[in-house]
């Protein structure tokens, strides 16, 4: 059974891994030996990382620095952001990246640190599923939880922690991924479209309220999309619509 180190498994993603994945022991960092560090350890707001760059470095890099320097012999799963990216259109792994943010220089600087070591990142996209609505206000959650919500019609890949959790778990088992790889489910929305989604399987009264664009100060919101192409010759994603669905009869269910 695999001895795995996960960083950050108190998060949003970090505590999912930790209740589902299967056949591995969760070590502490403190173990003399491990066979997997998963880096789920990250400052995810951007505007955070901008006003405290001594913090985003130390959570969105700085950690699995150390820890990989600490267990040289462990292979590497690490999570990285949809937003490293500064291009246009639909962007494959190989599209140009920004490294003008605090936030975006340390994802990558952790990326290249990864791939140094023969491990794998995996770009994620906007996530949603967890049971605990009030763990983070992620989109989905909020959308869940508010009845007047102004959204825009900027495009994204929605991305469920179920269908993050699958491919780590193959990774584990032995896929043996290297390099970068978007992740997310198969398809993609704008925010807006996604929350008529929500407010319609739901039967709410939500009041959406439409914009074109929310202002954000940072230049690549709003311009790209992932390709999920690469990540797809290695695994069948399911549609986002599905495991929100999902999701959602779940959170009916315990409402």
């Amino acid at each position: 059974m695999s001895k795995v180190i996960l960083l950050g498994h108190k998060g949003y993603l970090g505590s999912y891994l930790h209740s589902h994945l299967k056949g591995c022991t969760f070590v502490p960092d403190t173990a003399r030996n491990c066979d997997f560090i998963i880096n789920c350890a990250a400052k995810s707001s951007l505007e955070f990382c901008e006003l405290n760059p001594g913090d985003s470095y130390q959570s969105n890099y700085g950690v699995l620095y150390s820890m990989s320097n600490r267990f040289p012999n462990a292979a590497l799963i690490n999570f990285s952001s949809y937003y490293v990216y500064d291009d246009s259109g639909f962007c494959s792994e190989t599209a140009n990246i920004n490294d003008t943010y605090s936030y975006t220089r340390h994802k990558i600087l952790s990326e290249r640190l990864t791939s140094n070591k023969k491990g794998v990142t995996f770009r994620l996209g906007k996530l949603f599923g967890h049971n605990d609505l009030n763990r983070q206000a992620k989109l989905t959650e909020f959308i869940i939880n508010e009845d007047k919500i102004t959204v825009d019609r900027v495009k994204f890949n929605p991305t469920s922690l179920r269908q993050v959790c699958e491919v780590v778990q193959k990774q584990l088992d032995g896929l043996g991924l290297r390099g970068v790889y978007n992740l997310s489910n198969e398809g993609h929305s704008s925010h807006y479209e996604y929350a008529k989604y929500i407010n319609n399987f739901l039967g709410a009264d939500k009041k959406l309220t439409v914009v074109d664009k929310l202002p954000r100060e940072f230049q690549n919101y709003g311009k790209f999309l992932m390709d999920t192409s690469k990540i797809s010759e290695h695994i069948t994603l399911t549609s986002w619509q599905k495991d929100l669905e999902a999701y959602l009869g779940e959170i009916k269910c315990t409402a």
